[in-house]
């Protein structure tokens, strides 16, 4: 049985191509459910962030010894679709996410050439 833990590092970030990016945002939650306390999986949360230069960052992090904790930036309409995915419009009523709906209404969304969505936005 593997043993419970809390890891409070920083989560490591990729970019579209699975590189290091070079940055480690301060893990987040926000996208748990509340009442069971984690995203449905015992010790797995889920989070999203914004960088300060603008971009998102959708985050897994685990409670689990052996697990790894990630985060990927995501397209502005992947973090408007994984906040209302999961049940939480609140968090466009922050500061961070304000002018969320807005930047993606008024983006016009081509994929490129053989673009696929990530796994964590196929059900």
């Amino acid at each position: 049985m593997e043993n419970f833990y809390i890891d409070l590092d920083p989560v490591p970030v990729f970019d579209r191509d699975n590189r290091y990016t070079g940055i480690d945002v301060e893990i987040v939650t926000n996208l748990d459910d509340f009442e069971t306390g984690d995203d449905g999986f015992s010790g797995v949360h889920a989070g999203i962030t914004k960088l300060p230069d603008g971009r998102y960052v959708f985050m897994r992090t685990s409670q689990w010894e052996g697990d790894t904790n990630w985060g990927d930036v995501v397209t502005p309409a992947e973090a408007l679709w994984l906040i209302l995915d999961r049940g939480h419009e609140e968090l466009l009523q922050q500061e961070e996410f304000k002018d969320l709906e807005f930047q993606v209404r008024n983006t016009l969304l081509v994929p490129r050439p053989g673009q696929r969505l990530p796994q964590y936005l196929i059900h």
